[in-house]
This record gives C-alpha cells, sequence and structure tokens, in this order.
C-alpha cells in the first residue's frame, strides 16, 4: 500500500456515512421522490441486483439480465425526469458464468486460511504450487488465483474475484440531459380525445418530449 495510507474496513452503515460526509446525500432505493438529493447537487443511490441474482441463481442469471438492466435503466430515467442532469453509472466488479459450472482446480485446505472460488488466502509460509499475488492493502498477505476461468469450488457457476478480463474490465457509464432541470417543473395543462387521437399540452414547451398513454401503470 502506498507509504502512509490508512486502510480501514467499513461495514455498510459507515460507508454510507462516509459518502455522506464528502457531500453526498444518500436516496434510498425505496424513496420514489428522488429529487430528495437537490439541496447538496450530489448525491448517491443504489439500484440492481446483478451480483446477488447471480450468486442465487447462477447460470439462471442470463434469463434475468435484461430485466434487471431495464430496471437499473428505469431508476437512471426517473432520476432525470426528477432534474437530475448527470448520473454516473459505477460498479465495483464483473463476473463469470458458465453453465454446468467453472473448470475445478484443486487446493488443499490445509494450505488456506479462506477459500473463495477464484481466489484463496494462503496460510503464511506454505508451499502452494498456484501462483501467488500480494493484497494491495497488504502486501506481506498473498493470494492464489485460479488460472483461466478455473475455480477451487466445484460447481460454481457464477463467480469473481481473479484476474480475467470478464472479472476486471468495468463499465464507466455517463448519462446526461440538459433538460432534466426543467423536466421536473413540466406540468400537463390539457388533455383532450378527438376520436382516437389524443392531444396533450404541457407547459412549459419543450422539443423531444414523449407522452406514453397507457391503460394500467
Amino acid at each position: 500500500a502506498p507509504a502512509g495510507f490508512n486502510f480501514e474496513v467499513m461495514n455498510a452503515y459507515q460507508l454510507l456515512k462516509a459518502i455522506q460526509e464528502n457531500g453526498y446525500e444518500i436516496i434510498e432505493k425505496s424513496v420514489s421522490d428522488t429529487a430528495a438529493g437537490s439541496d447538496t447537487h450530489r448525491a448517491w443511490t443504489e439500484c440492481g441486483n446483478l451480483d446477488h441474482e447471480g450468486h442465487d441463481r447462477g447460470w439462471k442469471l442470463a434469463k434475468q439480465v435484461d430485466l434487471l438492466i431495464r430496471e437499473i435503466r428505469d431508476r437512471i430515467l426517473e432520476l432525470m425526469r426528477d432534474g437530475w442532469r448527470r448520473v454516473h453509472v459505477v460498479t465495483d466488479h464483473g463476473w463469470l458464468l458458465l453453465p454446468g459450472g467453472l473448470p475445478k482446480v484443486d487446493l488443499s485446505a490445509a494450505l488456506t486460511d479462506s477459500k473463495w472460488g477464484r481466489c484463496a488466502a494462503i496460510k503464511p509460509g506454505a508451499h502452494c504450487p498456484e501462483r501467488l499475488f500480494p493484497w494491495y492493502w497488504n502486501p506481506n498477505l498473498h493470494f492464489a488465483l485460479a488460472d483461466g476461468v478455473s475455480c477451487f469450488k466445484k460447481g460454481e457457476e457464477y463467480a469473481h474475484g481473479g484476474l480475467s478480463l470478464q472479472e476486471c474490465l468495468i463499465p464507466r457509464l455517463t448519462v446526461s440531459g440538459e433538460q432534466g432541470a426543467s423536466l421536473r417543473s413540466m406540468k400537463i395543462t390539457e388533455v383532450a380525445w378527438k376520436g382516437l387521437r389524443c392531444t396533450v399540452v404541457i407547459e412549459p414547451v419543450m422539443a423531444g418530449v414523449w407522452v406514453d398513454i397507457r391503460r394500467h401503470a
């Protein structure tokens, strides 16, 4: 770790507190009024359960990916409609997914302090046949990483924690819209049906706005 760097393990509460102390307001997942953070002009919110679904469902995650991405898209649109002009989408890691299970590599439990799917913490002084890598936060601690897309556990269809491109390359998405601040003040002032044609009047007038007509929510 860099000289003078102090690393502290945080639980979820401490992490959110640190985010707030750095000037970000927390918008809870269940809050429908996403404009709650507009006083600080910066906010943090979480959306999506890709990792949870992967660990829970294995290969069946593939059936849910489109739905989960649409949920993230809808959350972004909700933020934009409530006046946020820019939304940064971040994630912490990628993942591997292989129906039937990733190929297993044998690693004796006697050599490890802890063992996960893609990596294992090796006991000090233990001779391990796998390649060892230092941990960024503590260079005195070494991890064994399974080669390629292999895994230290049998039957793991979804896993992460290794150094494959799929696990390490993550997207940095920014969605922006100059009209975001005005959308919140927009109002529908008139709705008129003439036969099968619906005319909607909005104020203030703004180009590029669509009206979604539904019988149900």
